[in-house]
């Protein structure tokens, strides 16, 4: 449980970092290669955390938060929605990477972890 949540921060820390290579160095449209690399590691992440509520001891109202902005992007996406998701994905990408974030290295810490 704790291995998976680790590696889902890192992976898309480093999924993010790579689509900002790929939107600097890359051609003029290779940016959107980084748009749906990372939302689609960020989605399969969010739907795992879905069906496997018991992870979290309390309830995390940006994780809810999230999934809500997230289904209805996808929702509105064959109509016109696209333009809108193309503009705020890359903030929610970084707010997504907080959010495991803090649920790994803040929330699931261990008591005595403080006093190392």
């Amino acid at each position: 449980m704790k291995k998976f949540k680790i590696f889902d921060v890192w992976i898309s820390a480093l999924l993010i970092l790579a689509s900002l290579l790929i939107a600097i160095f890359g051609k003029s449209f290779a940016f959107i290669i980084g748009y749906f690399i990372v939302g689609g590691w960020q989605i399969i992440s969010m739907l795992v955390h879905i069906y496997n509520t018991n992870w979290i001891s309390q309830p995390n109202v940006s994780r809810k938060i999230y999934c809500w902005v997230t289904a209805l992007s996808l929702l509105s996406f064959p109509i016109g929605g696209y333009i809108i998701l193309l503009l705020i994905a890359p903030l929610m990408a970084f707010f997504y990477t907080y959010i495991c974030y803090e649920e790994t290295y803040k929330k699931m810490k261990r008591p005595l972890d403080d006093l190392r």
